[in-house]
């Protein structure tokens, strides 16, 4: 059962993108939810087309990444979560990561090119999509992002 697999409240989510240049409203590139806002793992493009790494566990942000630009190419992103950890890494680097987070166990349903409210599509600019039951390893990510 797939569900039984993404609500551990640990992963990996991964995802080559084709980033740069998108700006206006909030959009969902990758995310894991409860179908809701409030439980949450995401890779959102914000207004300024920046992205941001956000973990939302019962409506509080654990995560949040300050704003990462993103090249106009193809991104290979990856965010690794568990109980304590959050790692985001792109293009081979690893860009941010908190050890503070608490990560929900309801978390059912994958979305990709979507937000929370399936709108704002993004269409076939991403690629490529893996989800890993497990946190990967810094070399795992790198390798996998490289």
């Amino acid at each position: 059962n797939v569900s039984d697999v993404i609500t551990q409240g640990q992963g990996s989510l991964y995802c080559e993108f084709m980033g740069g240049g998108i700006k206006g409203s909030l959009r969902g590139v990758l995310t894991l939810s409860d179908q809701t806002n409030n439980n949450r793992v995401a890779f959102l493009l914000d207004t300024n087309g920046y992205l941001r790494y956000i973990i939302v566990k019962d409506g509080v942000n654990q995560v949040y990444t300050p704003p990462i630009v993103l090249e106009q190419k193809l991104n290979k992103m990856l965010g690794s979560f568990r109980e304590g950890l959050a790692s985001i890494y792109i293009n081979g680097e690893p860009v941010n990561s908190d050890n503070t987070c608490s990560v929900s166990t309801s978390l059912n349903t994958l979305q990709v090119g979507l937000s929370a409210t399936n709108t704002y599509q993004l269409g076939n600019i991403v690629k490529n999509v893996k989800y890993f039951s497990e946190p990967l390893s810094d070399a795992e990510a790198v390798r996998l992002t490289s």
